[in-house]
């Protein structure tokens, strides 16, 4: 259990194809140059992956800095702007105070 959590923490700190590559290196064993090449390609795609997610969280990030920074800012909304205006003629009631003025 202790060879695979040291193994976890240098794939994770390195990346699965350095990772290799040092382990590789560690017992002595030779590495053909394709390989080499195609390690290297696990990484630099790995790497192209972390750096992408990296930078969507950091945008993520100031969106919602942004959006706690102009929060209060805009005051040109008013509640109720979009409604439209009573109409005065309909708006009172009948003098009897009935609702439905239809129902008689």
């Amino acid at each position: 259990m202790n060879a695979r959590f040291h193994g976890a923490v240098l794939t994770g700190n390195n990346g699965v194809g350095n990772s290799l590559m040092t382990k590789m290196k560690c017992i002595g064993a030779t590495v053909a140059p394709e390989v080499r090449h195609s390690l290297q390609q696990i990484q630099a795609e790995q790497d192209y992956h972390q750096k992408f997610q990296k930078r969507t969280l950091e945008l993520k990030a100031e969106a919602i800095q942004r959006h706690i920074q102009n929060k209060g800012a805009r005051s040109d909304y008013k509640q109720g702007q979009l409604d439209n205006p009573p109409d005065l003629r309909t708006s009172r009631l009948s003098s009897n105070n009935d609702e439905h003025n239809y129902h008689k």
